[in-house]
């Protein structure tokens, strides 16, 4: 099935902007600018949250999932199609995080 609201845009990203130390997050066509311990509490959020709730609660309140980008308590209000994307966005980032680090550690060069 496809919904014109899942279409993956191409800008949609995770980066890390080495000189500022902040991670860059382009997603619908906004760049949000996130300190490392708020990337990892976003990304604590996103795999704890009990996706499998949201998609069989037929509440109006299971619709729209409200993530956390910020610790000042700044919110993405996202759809439950958007947030699985959004959801897998950082998974990557932190898989490919981890193979750098393991890389590192046992010495291999990676550009």
């Amino acid at each position: 099935m496809h919904l014109p609201e899942q279409e993956v845009q191409s800008s949609d990203r995770i980066s890390y902007d080495f000189r500022k130390g902040k991670y860059i997050v382009f997603f619908d066509d906004h760049v949000y600018e996130q300190r490392l311990c708020e990337f990892l509490n976003t990304y604590n959020f996103l795999k704890n949250i009990d996706l499998e709730l949201h998609l069989l609660s037929p509440g109006k309140e299971f619709d729209i999932i409200k993530v956390p980008l910020f610790l000042g308590g700044r919110n993405l209000k996202l759809s439950i199609t958007r947030y699985i994307y959004f959801r897998e966005m950082y998974l990557e980032e932190m898989y490919r995080l981890r193979l750098e680090n393991l890389l590192a550690s046992l010495k291999i060069s990676f550009s």
